[in-house]
């Protein structure tokens, strides 16, 4: 049986956010909202976010920032490596065997782009 696409697109990014795979809180708001199958905004989630028009002031704000440091830590608290992104990159999560996904953007487009640790 093929799941359906909001049941596959739950399950992507379950395994990415939260329960079986890295980082991020479970995916799941408030039993009975939203449609059958279609994931839900996150229980700690407040609100849902500025209007599109600020999100695009920000995101052009962000792009001109400079390189972002980031620290890699352990499951046991030590210091694992420190990553510098690349100006006009931003760090969008991690997956398994230290791969991390991060957006670029280039005038109005966004573009994800993985990138393997070392």
């Amino acid at each position: 049986m093929v799941p359906t696409t909001s049941n596959l697109s739950a399950q992507l990014a379950q395994s990415f956010m939260g329960g079986r795979g890295m980082g991020g809180p479970p995916m799941g708001g408030a039993p009975g909202s939203g449609a059958p199958g279609a994931a839900t905004a996150p229980r700690d989630s407040t609100r849902q976010g500025p209007p599109p028009a600020a999100m695009m002031a920000m995101m052009g704000a962000m792009a001109n920032q400079p390189p972002i440091v980031y620290d890699v830590i352990s499951p046991e608290g030590k210091l694992v490596e420190r990553v510098k992104l690349p100006a006009g990159r931003q760090l969008v999560g991690f997956g398994p065997d230290g791969l991390m996904y991060v957006t670029a953007r280039e005038g109005r487009q966004m573009f994800l782009e993985t990138v393997r640790l070392k």
